[in-house]
């Protein structure tokens, strides 16, 4: 069956998400381009009327499910070891070596 629009515009921003947090903390983005997967698709199905199938989406949100957990450990990391910036201290962000607010 066709991914329905929302699904296909969902899975598209959660792609484009976790590739670019991975390209940033990683510098690797192990999973095909979307291009590819598309061209999957069209070959499997031999259906150019559709834009997905959720076949297709499976496929991939799977391998994104694989490596979403260490993107979330290194997006963390990557805060919370990174010291306050001048400008944050300037502007009042940053407070006795703790982000304003906090406790």
């Amino acid at each position: 069956m066709e991914v329905e629009e929302d699904d296909h515009l969902q899975f598209r921003a959660l792609y484009e998400s976790c590739r670019m947090a991975s390209l940033y903390l990683e510098g690797d983005w192990k999973i095909e381009p979307l291009s590819e997967l598309y061209k999957k698709d069209r070959t499997e199905w031999k259906d150019d009327s559709v834009r997905l199938h959720e076949k297709t989406l499976d496929y991939a949100l799977q391998k994104i499910e694989k490596l979403f957990p260490q993107l979330a450990r290194k997006a963390v990391e990557s805060v919370t070891e990174c010291p306050p910036s001048a400008l944050m201290r300037q502007i009042g962000w940053v407070e006795e070596g703790r982000i304003s607010g906090s406790s």
